[in-house]
């Protein structure tokens, strides 16, 4: 969050360069045709938050280090593998066009699931690889999607000097987004199709026979 405004200035730069079909640098890179001037400035000047970044990480890890587990075996890891789906399940938006805000929520969740199917991935790569591959899909379409909804809303505010080239580019967001969301929503429905308990039940089952392995 503190280094969000950064992340930002960074993505809508190279989104709208992208929209524009111009050369862009790999995703991800900071920078990019348009990222002078102004939006460099204010990508720089984020740099000083990383002071107080570093000191809350450094602040998270030490909370880490010295944390205890209550409970041991399958327990706490099914409650939580339950919750993260469940939640993600829930905020999958049921409307065929749904907004920005509902897919950016649906996405933190997302996100969760995905990196704790790369936590459990080694008791069964076979069956949970392609599981991680299509969580991590689903969270880039859905990170794509919201890249183009804060440029919509930068160029919108800009009305009273609006270009014939932002005009265009307008419509070039809507369509891509409109896209990204059906592609989105069909992904979702593959990846959360089972109830939470089966998906409790499947990876305790692949968790036990891990766990025999090991003790063998």
């Amino acid at each position: 969050k503190t280094l969000s405004r950064t992340r930002n200035v960074a993505v809508l730069a190279q989104t709208e360069q992208e929209l524009l079909d111009a050369p862009a640098r790999p995703r991800g890179a900071r920078g990019g045709g348009h990222s002078s001037g102004r939006h460099s400035r204010a990508a720089v000047a984020s740099a000083s938050q990383t002071s107080q970044t570093r000191k809350r990480l450094a602040s998270a890890l030490r909370r880490l280090q010295v944390a205890g587990l209550r409970a041991r075996g399958w327990s706490p890891l099914g409650d939580g593998l339950r919750r993260v789906y469940r939640r993600g399940r829930r905020a999958m938006p049921v409307a065929t066009q749904p907004s920005s805000e509902q897919l950016h929520a649906w996405r933190r969740h997302v996100k969760r699931y995905w990196h704790l199917l790369e936590t459990f991935e080694p008791v069964n790569p076979r069956r949970l690889r392609p599981c991680v591959r299509q969580a991590r899909i689903l969270s880039d379409v859905l990170g794509r999607e919201h890249d183009l909804s804060l440029l919509e809303a930068k160029l919108k505010r800009r009305e009273d000097r609006r270009s014939p080239t932002d005009a265009r580019t307008l419509a070039k967001i809507s369509q891509r987004r409109t896209k990204l969301a059906r592609k989105a929503l069909a992904i979702g429905r593959r990846l959360y199709a089972a109830k939470p308990r089966q998906i409790e039940a499947d990876l305790r089952r692949d968790w036990e026979r891990w766990m025999a392995r090991r003790r063998a």
